[in-house]
């Protein structure tokens, strides 16, 4: 094996520095622990079942390691009602497992309750047609589960807010395919 300077001696001698220290910082990095990309994985941990999504390196959660913009041009072909909905429930479901992603789950309680509406109100989408009844049971259930969610939260103590944000997010992912998004439902 060659001296990783050996190549570098002919490069313009700022180039042989950046080389160097690339080389430097990779042979004595140690290796990244291995994690999920999200809180679904370690949701699905702690219920003791496997994520689909998250198995081996493959999946969305996969692609979404080296980076989510790649699920991005997706996304953005939402209905405007449904990438509202999104945005208020891909941080709080993406959150660490705990305390402090039920209290934010209930934060936006209303919100989930208002996003849901407004989804259920809204047009049925274009790549929805032909399937109306079975949009407008979709949005129901969106409905329910965002509703049952808010309950969670108002009841005291609060029990169930976890398992209440997992039914809104299979809702949610019911509906994306409704429109020929599918992505897994760990995202």
């Amino acid at each position: 094996m060659t001296h990783p300077m050996t190549f570098t001696r002919s490069l313009h001698p700022l180039a042989a520095l950046v080389f160097s220290l690339a080389g430097a910082a990779c042979a004595t990095a140690p290796p990244a622990p291995a994690q999920s990309p999200c809180a679904s994985c370690a949701q699905h941990a702690h219920e003791g079942r496997p994520c689909a999504s998250c198995q081996g390196a493959g999946g969305m959660h996969g692609a979404m390691a080296a980076g989510e913009a790649s699920s991005m041009p997706v996304m953005a072909a939402l209905p405007t009602e449904l990438a509202q909905f999104r945005a208020v429930l891909h941080p709080v479901w993406h959150a660490e497992l705990g305390p402090q992603r039920d209290a934010d789950s209930c934060a936006q309680g209303a919100t989930f309750r208002q996003r849901a509406d407004a989804v259920a109100a809204a047009p049925v989408p274009e790549a929805a047609h032909g399937d109306e009844a079975g949009w407008r049971g979709a949005t129901g259930a969106l409905q329910r589960s965002s509703a049952a969610l808010a309950a969670a939260c108002e009841a005291a103590p609060r029990q169930g807010v976890a398992d209440q944000l997992t039914a809104v997010h299979t809702s949610f992912h019911a509906l994306l395919g409704r429109v020929g998004v599918h992505a897994p439902p760990g995202r």
